[in-house]
Order: C-alpha cells, then structure tokens, then sequence
C-alpha cells in the first residue's frame, strides 16, 4: 500500500516525502509487495532475483495481522530493516512476520505487524550544502517519519491499537530507531510507546565520520552533480529532472566512493550531536530495549569478507602500525588515536570472539582479534551501552541484551557476529530464505530460542515487558536502570544475566566522545 507520493523524477526526487494527495473508490489488490527502491548490495540484488522491481514509486507499507481478532485493538510492532543505509527492502522474505505473529498469539500477546520501505543511498540519505538549504538532508528518515504517521492514522482499520505502537530495527534499522528517538530535538509526536534497537543506537553515528561535516558531503555532491552533467546555476533542480538510469548510474560510481550514509546535521530533523541530545535528555523517554551481539567487530573490519567460503578478511593487520593505521582510518585525531592505541592491546580482547584459534593468525591477521574487538566496541558496543546508561540517568525503563550464539555456516572466528539474531527475532521458518540454513545441524535448544526471542519482542510490544508470564525461559530478564545487566541469549538455552562491564577502561573512554 502506497503511503507517500511517489518521489520520481520532478519536483518529489531529492525532496520530503509528501503525502498521498488522491483517493479511490472499492477495492484495490494489496497483497503483494510493492517496489524496492534504488540502493546497492547483496540485499537489493537478493530482491531484484526473487522478481521485486527497482523504482522511485517504493513508498510502500505492509500490515500482517492474526486471523480471527478482527474485533480487537492490537499492539502493533512497526520494523525498519537495515542495510546500512544503502540497501534492503521490506519485501525480504527473512522479515516475515508470520512466526513473530504466530508466537504472540501463542503466548496469548496478539500483536500486529508494519513494515515499509524509505529511499536509500544517495536518494535517502544525501547532504551538502545544497541539500541542507533545501531541507532536502535525512530524506530517507523523513520517509519513516511518515509512514510512522500513517500508521497512527490508519492503523486502526486493520483492527490495531495507534496508542501501542513500538518500532524496532537492527543495523541501520536500530539507528533509524535512534534517529526517530532523536528526531527534532527530541519531540514526542506520539508516534510510538516503545523501541527495540538490535545492534545499532541513538548514539550510534560515530563521532569520527568525515561526514558530519557538511564540506565532506559537498565534494560527493559536487561529484555527483559532475558526473551527471548538472554543471548548471540550480544543480539540485537539475538532479530532480535528469533520468532515473543517468543518476543512478552516477550515483553507484566512483562518484560517491567512501560516503557514509546515515544521519546529516541540518538543524532541523537532526538538531544536534546524537549524544549531545541523549545528555541533554532530548530524546522521546519510552521503554527501550537494546543490545548488541558479542563479536560484533567481525563484520566491520577492514576488509571483512562475509562472501568468501573461508571469511578470512580480504587486508589483514599483523603489527602494531598496521593496527596504528587502522585507528586513524577512523578519523580519529593524534590524541584520541593513541589513546585507542593504549587501551586496546592485544590481551584487551576478553570476550570478543573468545572462540578465536590462535594458530589461524597467518589467514586472519596476527591482530585480528585486536582490531575486531575495537571494531565492535567503538561502531555498536560503545554507542550502546553509552545509550542504555542516558536511559538510566533520565530513569525511563531499558532492557539490554547480549546475544552470543554462532550460528550454522560461520566459522568460529567470525563469531557471534553482526545481523544473525535477525533469524531468530522473526523465528523465520522458510529454509529457501537462506543459504545455510542458520538451524542446520544444531541441536533444538537453536529453535526454542527463536520460539523465546520471539515471544520476549512480542511479550515488549504487547506490555512493555519483555519477561512474558514473569520471565524469559525461566530466568527474570532485570529492568538496566535497576541492575546494570545484561541478558545473555546462549545456543543451548542457559541464558542468564551478567554484569554489563566488559572492557569498562575502553568502552567508557569511547563513550567520551560521543
């Protein structure tokens, strides 16, 4: 169902999503999927192969509810998926709600599924100073702002309650959880009671990226305004009216190599640092529940090669000035750099990838431990527990998460890595959604804990409690503000609690800097 103007070629590319302007009579078809929008990666073109169009018109949502409570006003559980900003689509088949559904009506929490589409890459995300003065900047949030607003206005209709409305998002989809926490100073537009970020957070946009800066974001869109030909006096007008094929070929160019895509300062939708505002206390106070997996840094190294059968990392660091290199890569200056430098020596890496086999060196990288344990910790790890403890200070109700569980098909050294708890928070039951299979050859104590992941999300969007009949499999999952804990999801279903100090020294050295 579309909930936005298409933004095509014209006056809506490259401006805010605006709103749907014409109404019909009788019924349409809405039981597939609209389009994906335009981005790049493995996830669009995994899309593009099951036969989804690629187009501008992708403002889509899609609502999946239990039959039979056609009566009642359901909670609803709103997903934004991640992709780094760059890729994705709600169309993807390992989304499904299906199960997540099955499981809350199991659990006697009915809830009601949302998911949508908003513009990506250069067409979601672009700045500059062209783009700023436009109030063109975090297009691609705007477009989730918008169909968040959808929701509360029609939700109702399909038998859901707009006053139990709780978003949630792994990966770009967490931050984009953030960003709607942070968006515009903090404002409460009522648009949601609750949030669940999976490895991702409101303080999650590193304070390092070259991108906070707009002049970083002018030479991508000087490039982008060369390759195209929109070498004119109104080039952003330009940019709107060239064909979608020219400017999408420009835009997965060298044109914008290296552009990190997420939130733009523009003193508006994003009115200030992300942990400036969670200090302040502008952020929108609701429930929270937010965690990161345990090696996290796998997926974020240099190099990183999740589409090689080994996964051993295309550049690998082996001595103290490759890993020196590594540090300033991340744009940190002389002072913080040798700071970082101090703090993560090589036997700082407790629990990160505590499976890791030493006598893999050779292939890995001699200090690939070291350099996946900063990884994790200053792009997800940090952010969050930094996060959780903004919650505290404003006494609004958190629950964190450390999920450690390796599935089928990764080798132990990649760990308990970035994105794979997706699997188990949906309880996706199609084995031709994947590859491998993340079940294959584990024992059952891997699918009672999709059942218990699933059932703790819907248990959080129904009651605003994660602990559904009083506990999580057993064992009470603690409210952060109350006990500074985390609870550890396990593959064989001991899950527990744990005090959240790991690597305290670095971990509150990186949250300075936020």
């Amino acid at each position: 169902m579309p909930f936005a103007q298409p933004p095509e070629q014209g006056p809506l590319r490259f401006s805010p999503p605006a709103s749907l302007n014409t109404s019909w009579t009788g019924s349409r078809d809405a039981t597939q999927f609209g389009n994906i929008c335009y981005g790049y990666g493995n996830d669009n073109n995994r899309l593009a192969a099951l036969g989804f169009k690629i187009s501008e018109n992708c403002l889509s949502i899609n609502v999946v509810r239990p039959s039979n409570y056609t009566n009642q006003s359901l909670p609803v559980a709103v997903y934004i998926y991640g992709g780094g900003y760059f890729q994705g689509g709600s169309a993807d088949t390992r989304l499904n709600f299906s199960s997540i559904i099955r499981d809350s009506v199991a659990a006697g929490k009915p809830i009601i599924g949302v998911s949508f589409n908003y513009r990506l890459s250069a067409f979601g995300f672009l700045g500059g100073s062209e783009i700023v003065a436009a109030g063109a900047a975090n297009l691609g949030f705007r477009d989730q702002r918008l169909a968040l607003h959808w929701v509360q206005e029609n939700i109702g209709a399909f038998g859901g309650d707009p006053a139990k409305v709780t978003i949630f998002g792994n990966s770009a989809g967490a931050g984009s959880v953030g960003a709607q926490l942070l968006a515009y100073n903090g404002r409460d537009d009522g648009l949601f009671r609750g949030a669940i970020s999976q490895s991702g957070a409101p303080a999650g946009f590193s304070p390092f990226s070259p991108f906070l800066d707009v002049t970083k974001w002018d030479e991508v869109y000087d490039n982008i305004t060369a390759g195209t030909g929109c070498n004119t006096t109104d080039t952003l007008n330009c940019l709107r009216n060239i064909p979608i094929e020219v400017l999408n070929a420009v835009v997965n160019s060298t044109a914008t190599s290296g552009a990190s895509y997420g939130l733009v300062f523009d003193g508006d939708f994003v009115a200030d640092a992300p942990g400036a505002q969670l200090a302040k206390g502008n952020f929108v106070k609701v429930p929270y529940i937010i965690g990161h997996n345990t090696d996290e840094g796998s997926a974020f190294i240099p190099g990183n090669n999740f589409d090689n059968a080994t996964f051993y990392p295309t550049s690998k660091i082996d001595t103290d000035e490759q890993f020196r290199d590594y540090i300033v890569s991340l744009k940190a200056n002389e002072t913080v750099a040798s700071r970082m430098f101090d703090l993560y020596r090589q036997n700082a890496t407790d629990q990160a990838l505590a499976t890791y086999p030493d006598d893999l060196g050779a292939e890995l990288g001699y200090q690939y431990k070291r350099a996946v344990t900063l990884a994790g910790d200053s792009n997800i790890i940090a952010p969050t527990r930094y996060t959780a403890q903004m919650w505290t200070a404003y006494d609004v109700p958190l629950y964190k998460y450390r999920w450690d569980v390796i599935v089928s098909g990764l080798p132990r050294y990649i760990g308990a890595t970035h994105a794979k708890e997706i699997f188990f928070v949906f309880n996706d039951q199609s084995r031709d959604d994947y590859d491998v299979w993340p079940l294959q050859d584990k024992p059952q104590s891997f699918s009672d804990l999709a059942s218990i992941m699933a059932t703790a999300w819907a248990s959080f969007v129904a009651t605003g409690d994660p602990n559904s009949n009083g506990s999580v499999n057993g064992t009470n999952w603690p409210l952060y503000n109350e006990s500074k804990k985390n609870f550890v999801f396990t593959g064989n279903v001991t899950s527990h609690v744990e005090n959240d100090d790991t690597r305290e020294q670095e971990i509150s050295f990186l949250s300075s800097l936020f």
